[in-house]
C-alpha cells in the first residue's frame, strides 16, 4: 500500500561519511533553463503500514504457509540536501516539520511533501521533501539512484520493484516519464 496523507514516517538521521553514499544530484529543465539540486535518498519507515510476507516451510519441518506481518513498511524518501544536512535553524529543516526522535525524525505526511509513483495504483511510490517551486519530472529522481552507494542503490531498486540498479536505468524513464511530482 502506498504512503498516503497523514501517514507517519520515521526518517533516519544519517551523518558523516555514510551520508555521502545517500547523496544524489537531480537534474531537470524548467522555464527554458537547466536546473539541478542535491538530494539525499533515504529509506524511511511508514509507522502506519506493515509489510507482509509469506512464511514458507523450512526443509523437513512443516510450518505451513501463512502470512506474517512486520511493522513499518519501507518507503523511499528524497529530501533536499539543505533541508536535511543544512542548518537546523532553517524554517524548512526536517526537524521543523517533524519531531526529533531517537535516531531520526518522525514526520506526518501533509501538503508540504510530494510524491512520485510508477502508475495510478501507487506502485513504487516515493516521497519528496523539497521546495515546491522545483518542477522536475518523477523519473529524474528515480534515474538518479545509480549514483548512490551500491547497497543503498540495490535496496531502493527493490522498493521501486526492480531486480537491479541496471533495471532502473533501463526502465525508469518508461515507467515514470513525463509526470511531475504529485501533491499529497
Amino acid at each position: 500500500m502506498p504512503t498516503n496523507h497523514d501517514d507517519v514516517l520515521f526518517v533516519p538521521a544519517i551523518t558523516g561519511e555514510e551520508l555521502n553514499g545517500h547523496r544524489v544530484n537531480v537534474e531537470w529543465q524548467q522555464s527554458f533553463s537547466n536546473r539541478s539540486a542535491a538530494y539525499y535518498v533515504l529509506i524511511a519507515q511508514n509507522r502506519n503500514q506493515s509489510k507482509c510476507f509469506l512464511v514458507l516451510p523450512v526443509k523437513s519441518r512443516s510450518y505451513g504457509v501463512g502470512a506474517a506481518v512486520a511493522d513499518n513498511a519501507e518507503v523511499t524518501f528524497f529530501i533536499a540536501e539543505e533541508w536535511y544536512s543544512g542548518s537546523a535553524s532553517a524554517p524548512q529543516h526536517i526537524s521543523k516539520v517533524g519531531r526529533v526522535v531517537n535516531g531520526g525524525y518522525e514526520v506526518t505526511i501533509t501538503d508540504v511533501f510530494q510524491y512520485g509513483q510508477k502508475n495510478k495504483a501507487g506502485d513504487g511510490r516515493f516521497v519528496v521533501y523539497h521546495d515546491h517551486s522545483r518542477k522536475p519530472f518523477q523519473h529524474r529522481f528515480v534515474s538518479s539512484i545509480g549514483s548512490t552507494a551500491a547497497g543503498v542503490a540495490q535496496k531502493i531498486a527493490g522498493l521501486f520493484g526492480y531486480a537491479s540498479v541496471a533495471d532502473i536505468v533501463a526502465n525508469a524513464a518508461k515507467a515514470f516519464i513525463g509526470d511531475y511530482l504529485h501533491n499529497f
